[in-house]
């Protein structure tokens, strides 16, 4: 668990009502996985849309918006339009100064939740503090700002603006363990938890935890509102423990064992217990893999070597120098990946984006090895010691020694060499077992 220090920001809207002084319309809390953040307006904010996933892909190269917001001070907001409108009604009334006829007031209460998916018109009233959730992208298309003097974005909007009224969903909270979930959506989930004594979470993904009321105690520290953290999944460290001491207590027991780890997703466990077996050669994450090496022309079991070598499947790996996830990228390169798939970088320790990086970034070193001049064995061994060293130390390496084989035999440092032959001895065993 890490602590999220708060970033208040001035806005032209902003209120007083946050603890950092007037005109602080926001305080980011978090930005990653998810922006979180608290809003106080002063004003009306801008009517305004975000586009879904797919257009915002294809139109801007990077992932859309969906958010919602949790009511901490009650009053108006603006929930889609009053009645069915036309694009061509909505652009003439926006540029006239009249779309706020058309616009559905909505008054929410303290405690309310308000989804606000991806084409949904919305504006946030006066003095409405809010508890925003939301995914982490700044996609936002401004329809109408009340006579303020800053651009409008109408063609982007009306492309993607739901022009039928849409009512706020309300659904019961479903009863979790120490508390409720308020809104369960396909990009996050909203819980509250409150404080009734002590309060122990073991969450199964990611959880941003905001402390928005009263006060509590993190072991020796006196928390205040709006203290924040970013907790990790629980889950698989405690199952981890779990592991280790049941080996420790039964090492008799491991072929039973690995099976079960592995349906756990235990797979480094499984790995260093089922060592040197066939059952040390997991097909992790079979789906994923299967399909990303299929997208990109690859042997998949070229693919399952490259995972198990680099990270024994573990999606949390973090190595001494700082590469991330299930297929070991630095950031640096994960953002060059990014931008060969035309998208913001995802979290590189999500396991289907690690996967789906890892793929795209091994076919494009395959490509380069052939540019060079290479084929067959020479360039997958090349590829795969670029996945390493780099593909501008294999190039320098090869155009220095003439040929692969001098080069793989003369070159400077040894971790390439070495992890070539290991992934070289993944491939064969996969492709060897069943």
């Amino acid at each position: 668990m890490r602590p999220c220090p708060p970033k208040p920001v001035a806005r032209i809207w902003g209120g007083s009502a946050l603890g950092f002084g007037p005109g602080i319309g926001e305080v980011w809390l978090c930005e990653h996985p998810l922006l979180v953040k608290l809003l106080d307006p002063r004003d009306w904010l801008s009517v305004q849309v975000h586009p879904p996933h797919a257009y915002a892909l294809r139109v801007e190269g990077r992932p859309g918006k969906y958010e919602a917001w949790y009511v901490l001070s009650p009053g108006e907001i603006v929930h889609g339009f009053s009645r069915p409108v036309t694009r061509e009604e909505v652009e003439a009334r926006a540029r006239a100064g009249t779309l706020d006829e058309v616009l559905n007031r909505v008054r929410v209460e303290r405690g309310q939740v308000v989804y606000l998916p991806a084409g949904l018109v919305h504006a946030l009233g006066p003095g409405v503090r809010v508890y925003e959730v939301q995914t982490p992208s700044d996609l936002t298309y401004r329809l109408y700002d009340y006579g303020r003097p800053r651009e409008l974005h109408l063609e982007k909007a009306l492309e993607v603006a739901l022009l039928e009224p849409t009512p706020i969903l309300q659904a019961p909270p479903e009863p979790v363990e120490g508390g409720e979930r308020l809104l369960p959506t396909p990009f996050f989930d909203l819980f509250r938890y409150p404080l009734r004594g002590r309060l122990f979470l073991r969450p199964e993904a990611r959880l941003v935890l905001t402390l928005l009321e009263g006060k509590a105690r993190l072991g020796e520290a006196a928390l205040t509102p709006p203290a924040t953290f970013l907790l990790e999944a629980g889950e698989e460290d405690f199952a981890r423990g779990e592991a280790r001491y049941l080996l420790w207590q039964r090492l008799e027991a491991w072929p039973h064992l690995v099976p079960l780890f592995y349906r756990l997703g235990l797979y480094r466990e499984g790995i260093r217990a089922a060592w040197p077996t066939t059952l040390a050669y997991p097909r992790a994450y079979r789906a994923w893999v299967e399909a990303y090496a299929l997208k990109e022309g690859l042997d998949p079991n070229l693919l399952f070597a490259l995972l198990h070598v680099e990270s024994r499947f573990d999606p949390h790996a973090v190595s001494p120098t700082g590469a991330l996830g299930l297929a070991q990228f630095l950031r640096g390169t994960w953002a060059d990946v990014a931008r060969m798939l035309g998208e913001a970088p995802a979290d590189p320790l999500d396991p289907e984006s690690a996967i789906r990086y890892a793929a795209r970034y091994l076919r494009w070193l395959l490509e380069r090895c052939e540019a060079l001049g290479l084929g067959g064995v020479e360039q997958l061994a090349c590829a795969i010691t670029a996945y390493n060293g780099g593909i501008g130390y294999t190039a320098r390496g090869l155009a220095r020694e003439g040929s692969f084989f001098a080069f793989f035999r003369f070159q400077e440092r040894d971790e390439p060499r070495e992890y070539l032959g290991k992934v070289l001895s993944a491939y064969a065993a996969y492709r060897a077992i069943p």
